[in-house]
């Protein structure tokens, strides 16, 4: 056995270099291609933020245009001490916006409000564009919605579909299953009385969402209106101020404004950081609402949402605005008839 075995040649120091040698090689061409493919990852945040700076100051120098051009050229609403806008004598319905409001938050009731903004905001799964839905896929603006409990019910049976009237009809499906995944169920639905008694809403109308709103650097909302029977719903639409150090300005257009002349069909004024302003009735369903942020590009705000159209009041508004009507809800109620019958009944 001694015999057969042999012994085994040991290699010389040359072959150990060579090989070491090799082996370094190869470490230093994959450190060095490491190194390149950081170095273009880094030149191409760097383009990418450039691109995203270059576009806020232009948007910034936009927004400020538009807006000097609304405070030379438009109407700025005052307030009565209860909060109400004004209205002047004479002046025609649904060419100015009855039932705006304008009022103090007080302190209490802000800081629920903020606990409320934040929880929504980190439960959420997934955040959706804000005011434009898929058409604005590069706008950082974004959304999601706080939901108390039975309102997903509520936007069920009133025919609510999350999607922006906007939006192309092959991206809705995709762009609804978002919007369902920017929804958080809220816990603990913070104590709205204050606000409720400041619009003398009746007890029973429900609050249907919270919705918060993040500029992420973008100073201001471009004029939009909310569709009830789109993602946004809601008979009353309360914004308070979230993030806000500097007053803001909120602007009305008439749905028959003339861009070339917004003496007499655009309107404006202005929010301080503790102030809410109300959109209801004219104002919310006649008027395109905007808002300019110059001085606070990384506002947030806090949309409530309180109460939902009827179809046939729906309908007046798509139909004033000359925009296609979703069909009406058909929702199947179970009623027991004997063992195990059940009779459809259509909502509306």
């Amino acid at each position: 056995l001694k015999m057969m075995k042999k012994p085994m040649k040991k290699r010389g120091g040359a072959a150990r270099d060579d090989d070491d040698e090799g082996r370094g090689q190869r470490r230093s061409r994959r450190l060095n291609a490491e190194a390149a493919a950081a170095e273009r990852a880094i030149e191409g945040c760097e383009r990418e933020r450039e691109k995203r700076e270059s576009t806020a100051r232009k948007a910034f120098r936009s927004a400020e245009r538009e807006l000097g051009r609304l405070l030379r050229e438009g109407r700025r609403l005052d307030f009565d001490c209860e909060g109400d806008v004004v209205v002047p004598s004479g002046e025609a319905p649904c060419f100015f916006p009855r039932g705006l409001k304008r009022f103090e938050v007080d302190g209490e009731t802000l800081s629920r409000l903020e606990a409320a903004h934040e929880s929504a905001k980190a439960g959420a799964e997934k955040t959706m564009a804000w005011a434009g839905g898929s058409s604005l896929a590069d706008d950082p603006k974004w959304r999601v919605f706080g939901l108390p409990e039975g309102a997903r019910d509520l936007l069920e049976a009133h025919g609510v579909k999350l999607h922006a009237v906007e939006t192309a009809a092959k991206d809705i499906a995709a762009e609804i299953e978002a919007s369902e995944r920017s929804c958080v169920d809220l816990r603990d639905v913070p104590d709205v009385t204050a606000i409720r008694r400041k619009l003398r809403l009746k007890h029973d109308t429900p609050l249907v969402a919270l919705q918060p709103n993040v500029h992420a650097g973008v100073p201001f909302l471009p004029p939009h209106l909310d569709y009830p029977l789109h993602d946004g719903f809601g008979e009353v639409v309360v914004t308070v101020p979230m993030r806000q150090t500097h007053p803001a300005t909120v602007v009305l257009l008439d749905r028959d404004f003339d861009h070339d002349n917004l003496g007499t069909r655009a309107f404006y004024f202005d929010v301080k950081p503790t102030e809410a302003y109300v959109l209801a009735g004219d104002a919310r369903n006649h008027f395109l609402h905007g808002l300019f942020a110059l001085r606070d590009p990384h506002r947030e705000s806090l949309n409530l949402r309180f109460g939902l159209h009827s179809y046939e009041d729906a309908k007046r508004v798509y139909d004033a605005w000359r925009i296609p009507l979703p069909p009406p809800p058909c929702h199947e109620r179970r009623k027991e008839s004997g063992d195990s019958g059940f009779r459809k009944e259509a909502v509306y």
